[in-house]
Formats: C-alpha cells, sequence, structure tokens
C-alpha cells in the first residue's frame, strides 16, 4: 500500500469495503510505517469523537463526507505529531 493512499484506506477500512488481502497489505504498512499509522489514528479518533457527539443526531449536507475527507487529507498530508499521548 502506498502512503498516499492511507487516509482512503482507513475509510475503507471501517466501513469494511476491503477485500481480505487489500486489508492484511493496509494492515502491515500501517506496523512498518509510523506516520501513516500516525495518520490512520487521527482519522480513527475524529471519527470516534464524531460518532459519540450530538453532531449525529441531526441531518448532515450530503457531501459532508467527503468534506471530512478532504479536510482529514490535507491536514495529514504535514509531518506527523511526534508528541505521544497516552
Amino acid at each position: 500500500m502506498e502512503c498516499k493512499r492511507i487516509i482512503e484506506a482507513t475509510f475503507q477500512s471501517l466501513d469494511n469495503e476491503m477485500d481480505p488481502e487489500t486489508h492484511a497489505d493496509f494492515e502491515a504498512h500501517l506496523e512498518r510505517c509510523p506516520p501513516c499509522s500516525e495518520r490512520s489514528r487521527i482519522v480513527i479518533s475524529y471519527l470516534l469523537m464524531f460518532r459519540r457527539s450530538d453532531a449525529c443526531r441531526c441531518a448532515a449536507p450530503r457531501d459532508l463526507h467527503e468534506r471530512v475527507r478532504e479536510l482529514l487529507r490535507r491536514h495529514c498530508s504535514g509531518p506527523p505529531s511526534t508528541s505521544q499521548s497516552s
């Protein structure tokens, strides 16, 4: 898997849209690439926070999902954070 695909692959993994071989490649890439692992963690953290918030209880614009993906792509395109939180 290429690093440039990690954000989209994270969404596909969370949505169960990957075949087993692609998913194994995705997981292996995350294990050997700390920057991608961090980017994927950011996406997952954001989505979990969003799902737990009241934002999920109202109707969102149709293009919101794609806009959020694009914002995350831009946010995660820089160097990942070097600080570790527990």
